[in-house]
């Protein structure tokens, strides 16, 4: 069990405008670029060396801790992904977006696989 901390807002707002390669075969690939909201936290291990001779006093000489960081919270990216449609208005959707996140910076691969209906 991980120790309590503040968490980031679990929320993800995005906007994309999207170029698809294909509109009538089963299979339709596109190009995407996306922007919007989304925090992403981050755990690091660091290792501390401890001074025996500063306080407080009692302390190991070493250990490890868990560092938690929060990334954005805005992105803007870009992807590629692949439509199989299963009938004329549904279909399994694959997608591979990188992101950067600002304003404090971190860059993030997001695989995603969906299933969407109404394109």
């Amino acid at each position: 069990m991980l120790p309590s901390r503040d968490r980031s807002l679990p929320l993800l707002a995005e906007g994309r405008v999207a170029l698809w390669l294909s509109r009538e075969a089963t299979v339709r690939p596109m190009l995407f670029v996306s922007g919007g909201y989304a925090p992403q936290d981050f755990l690091f291990h660091g290792f501390v060396r401890e001074d025996p001779a500063a306080p407080p006093t009692g302390n190991p000489p070493s250990q490890t801790v868990d560092v938690w960081t929060t990334r954005g919270p805005w992105f803007a990216g870009g992807g590629v992904g692949v439509l199989f449609a299963t009938s004329a208005g549904t279909g399994f959707l694959l997608e591979v977006e990188a992101v950067a996140a600002f304003p404090t910076t971190a860059t993030v691969i997001r695989p995603s696989l969906s299933f969407a209906i109404g394109f």
